[in-house]
């Protein structure tokens, strides 16, 4: 993170590499996403809002391992809430 003297913060953004600017009103260019604990431009963060890309995905999960987080949603095993939900309702015995 860089402050200027005007009160203005810039960050680079985790997805492109970009610079972007916040910090005073009307100067929000990117956001923290604090789920992932990293920060992404606008551009980014509205280009991926369906869902991140395979190639991010891939970027998020290393950076989240780094940090020894778990990808949200996923269980220690490695499968996620919605797989192992899925694996009740077709197998109920297990």
């Amino acid at each position: 993170m860089a402050r200027r003297g005007d009160g203005i913060f810039s960050r680079e953004c985790f997805s492109c590499g970009r610079e972007f600017e916040y910090g005073r009103p009307g100067k929000y260019d990117g956001k923290l996403v604090g789920l992932y604990q990293l920060w992404v431009c606008s551009q980014c963060y509205k280009l991926n809002e369906d869902g991140w890309s395979t190639d991010l995905e891939t970027k998020i999960l290393a950076h989240l391992a780094a940090k020894g987080r778990r990808a949200p949603g996923v269980t220690r095993e490695g499968i996620s809430r919605e797989e192992r939900a899925y694996e009740r309702l077709a197998h109920p015995a297990l």
